[in-house]
Formats: structure tokens, sequence, C-alpha cells
């Protein structure tokens, strides 16, 4: 009986968190369905995590779930944003715990090496759950920028004051190489249209010289390496190039590529109209009326997809 009731002990103190909640195990896909039914509570989920690239992620990707959080008419990218606690920034809970240093270091020696086109790590996250309570206020209507959310840009829905991260998993990817997969392309056209609102309201001008000039982008935002467009126009331009892309439709411009390297692809004619590109670049330009955001794009920076 006495050894029954140790093994029960011993069973609820590693179901606690530090400050003595007990830590649920919840589906990622969960999270989705109704995001502040989980807010303030200790979380147990075990998901694929990306790793986000410059001050992007790390994140944990929801991307083959069917549930979204959709707010006033948005429709979030289905990624939960990973925060330090003892980062300030946009942090709604006080936690009595730290990101053990132990599996943060060990998490980074995982990631270093993968080839994230071909290999995945699933991880199991411990922590402190948190949304707003009214889920309306992921969106701020009227401001230079409408998401409110968490992470890079605000745009996840949700995050995740991490305890520990553990049983880390390397897998190989089932489709590798599909940066065009359908969750990827949808969170590459809700970052565009995101941009595109933030650029065409009032503040526009103030939004894209305060937050945008001159920053990299997407550097992890949603999730992602790379903008996805449809190139309308293509061309050199002395020892650069110049591609017009369509970013949500293949008729209509809406952003400039300066391309900068080696420009082969553009002078042998590789990227002609139609073709899809992804590509990473400094924002450098922009205008409202016709729309356009110019970026500069080293071309190791730019690949055709198909």
């Amino acid at each position: 009986m006495t050894e029954m009731k140790s093994i029960a002990w011993l069973a609820l103190i590693n179901a606690l968190g530090l400050s003595g909640q007990v830590v649920q195990s919840v589906d990622i896909c969960e999270l989705f369905k109704v995001p502040s039914r989980w807010n303030g509570e200790m979380v147990s989920v075990r998901a694929v995590i990306e790793p986000g690239f410059g001050e992007g992620g790390p994140w944990l990707s929801g991307e083959l779930c069917n549930a979204h959080v959709q707010v006033k008419g948005v429709t979030f990218a289905n990624v939960i944003a990973l925060r330090d606690p003892r980062s300030n920034s946009h942090r709604l809970h006080s936690v009595d715990f730290q990101w053990d240093e132990g599996s943060k270091e060990q998490l980074n020696a995982v990631l270093s090496p993968l080839d994230w086109d071909r290999q995945q790590l699933r991880v199991t996250v411990v922590g402190l759950y948190e949304t707003w309570e009214r889920i309306g206020d992921l969106i701020q209507e009227g401001r230079p920028y409408l998401y409110n959310g968490f992470g890079e840009q605000n745009s996840a829905p949700a995050q995740i004051l991490v305890r520990n991260i553990k049983d880390t998993v390397v897998e190989t990817k089932n489709n590798p190489g599909n940066r065009g997969n359908r969750d990827v392309l949808r969170r590459q056209q809700s970052l565009w249209l995101s941009i595109r609102h933030a650029l065409m309201g009032p503040s526009g001008r103030e939004y894209f010289e305060t937050s945008m000039d001159r920053t990299l982008v997407p550097d992890g935002a949603y999730g992602l390496r790379a903008l996805r467009g449809t190139v309308i126009r293509a061309e050199s331009k002395g020892t650069s190039g110049l591609i017009i892309v369509g970013m949500l439709t293949p008729s209509n411009p809406d952003a400039t590529l300066r391309v900068t390297g080696d420009i082969s692809k553009v002078l042998n004619g590789a990227i002609q109209r139609g073709t899809g590109i992804e590509f990473e670049g400094l924002a450098v330009g922009f205008r409202q009326d016709p729309f356009m955001v110019t970026f500069e794009v080293e071309a190791d920076k730019l690949v055709v997809v198909q």
C-alpha cells in the first residue's frame, strides 16, 4: 500500500508545474479550435517545431490541423509561438519558472545541423499557454498593424511560455522540399495580406518607415522562410536583375524585386512570365497608388517553384 501511494505521489509531482498547476497534455490541433480554453494553463504539447530565421521563431506547427483561428475575417497561420519566460515582450501572465537552460542548449544543438527541406524535428513542449481571453483582441482594426497576436510580427494566435522542451526526435519529411504545401501557401498569402493592409492604411507611410524599411522579410514571420509570388516581367538591368511579381494574382503587380549577385537565372530566361518564385529580401521602397513594395533580393535567396 505504501509503495502504491509513493508511485501515485510521484506521478502527481511529475504532472505539476513549478507553480503547482497540473500540466495538461493537449493535442496541438485542440489549441486552434477554442484557443481561449487553455489560456493561463500549464500544457504539454507534442508537435513539429519550426525554427524561424533571424528573429522569427521558434514555433510549434499545426499545419496538418483542420481547425483555424479566424477573427474578423482574418485567418491566422496554424503556429504557436514559443517564448522565453524571461522576455517581458507581449507576455500576459507572470510565471515562477524559466526555460530550462539544458533543454534550450540541447534544442539548439539539434536544430543547427538539420536539413529543413528533408527533415523535421518533433518535440514535446511544456509551459504556460496564453492568448487573449477575448479572441477578438487578436485583430486591432483601425491601427497601423492589423495583427495583435504573438511571436514575430504578432502573427501567431497564441504562445507558450516555455519551461522545458524534451523528447526531441528527428524525422524524415514525407514530402521533402514541400515549400509549396497548402499551409505554407496560406501563410505566405496571409502575411502578404497583412503587410498590404498595414501599408494601405492612413498610416501606411509611417508604418513602412518605422517597421519595414531596410528590414528583411519574412525573416521568420508566420514561421516562413520566403514569400511567394508569380512573375509578371523579368529583365536584366546592368549587373542586376529586375523582376515584377504578382503576390496575390498573376496579373496584378504589387512587388518589385531588385536581384543582385549571380543573376544568370534572369539573364538566361529561366524566370519567365507565369513562373512561381519564392524569395526573402530587404524592403527598400513603397508606394500606395498604385500599390507596390520594392525588395532587394540576393540571387541565392530567389527560388523557382513549380
